[in-house]
């Protein structure tokens, strides 16, 4: 919570430090522009709740239907708006509650393989696209020893506690069963999945920073893409932020600063958060809609 506040204090300090023209959001073209991508990002939030249909289908042998997958996914993304992030993954364990066939440790071993493949991608697009940036970047951070100790202590401490209770954790998320159709070929497809769905992420925030004025380079492109997704990573490490509300922001003024003018940067970090926002109370809206419209049609059928 303290890092929280104290990326808040940092963002608002470097709004008051720059002289930032607002009139750039009145601008109708901006405002077309932020409402397609506000449209196109919502599509994007529906793609990832499909694929993650499918990560269920792949552990677990069971496909949803999609309609249920969407609802679920969907009301559950809104979660991450309240800090912790667990009520995120919680949420997605209706999936076992409503289908008697799935069991709640194969929709646990979905989610973590999801994040997992996020993650990795996230770290694949940000080497790949702006490698020097980000290792310069990275080499900044200084990882003191207490801090290393500490990180260790953790690590072996979670170890022990996995290995003395492997046991029950493997009864729970029935792991002795073969899991699913998880094959190589499999993991590999998830993974271009998530390469893709990172590269949009930073793609969006690329084009919110086009749209306030930032003169795009094919450089300036790599680097963009390539930072946010380094960005994502900080906020994802940090689940006590809402969505990663105001470390993510702080981490790319931090990133980007070099890289892109930053007043362009803070009218781009607003408009890309409402954007984010937007977008998932879109694809929460349709899923429902979308759910009740799948459910009506079954009522009827049977009716009939």
């Amino acid at each position: 919570m303290l890092l929280v506040a104290l990326s808040f204090v940092f963002i608002i300090q470097r709004i008051m430090d720059v002289d930032l023209d607002f009139a750039v959001l009145a601008s109708p073209w901006v405002i077309a522009g932020l409402v397609a991508l506000t449209l196109a990002y919502s599509c994007v939030v529906i793609i990832t709740a499909l694929n993650y249909r499918a990560w269920v289908y792949n552990v677990s042998g069971v496909l949803i239907a999609p309609a249920t997958v969407l609802d679920v996914y969907c009301s559950a993304n809104m979660y991450k708006y309240i800090p912790s992030g667990v009520f995120t993954v919680l949420g997605r364990n209706k999936l076992a509650v409503d289908n008697d066939e799935l069991l709640h440790g194969k929709v646990a071993i979905a989610t973590l393989l999801e994040g997992v493949f996020f993650v990795f991608s996230a770290v694949i697009v940000a080497l790949c696209f702006s490698f020097d940036h980000a290792v310069t970047e990275l080499r900044q951070i200084e990882a003191t020893p207490v801090i290393i100790a500490i990180l260790a202590v953790i690590i072996i401490t979670a170890a022990v506690v996995v290995y003395l209770k492997r046991k029950r954790l493997a009864k729970y998320l029935n792991i002795t069963e073969k899991i699913g159709v998880l094959r190589p070929f499999v993991l590999v497809k998830r993974m271009g999945v998530a390469l893709f769905l990172a590269s949009t992420w930073g793609g969006a925030f690329l084009l919110s920073l086009s749209m306030m004025g930032q003169t795009v380079t094919v450089y300036i492109a790599f680097a963009v893409i390539g930072l946010f997704c380094l960005s994502w990573l900080v906020g994802f490490f940090v689940p006590v932020a809402p969505a990663g509300l105001g470390v993510r922001e702080a981490a790319l003024l931090v990133f980007m600063g070099g890289v892109v003018e930053e007043n362009y940067l803070l009218l781009a970090l607003m408009a890309h958060r409402m954007v984010n926002v937007l977008a998932d109370v879109i694809a929460y809206c349709f899923a429902i809609w979308y759910a009740r419209i799948k459910t009506g049609h079954k009522n009827e059928r049977k009716t009939s």
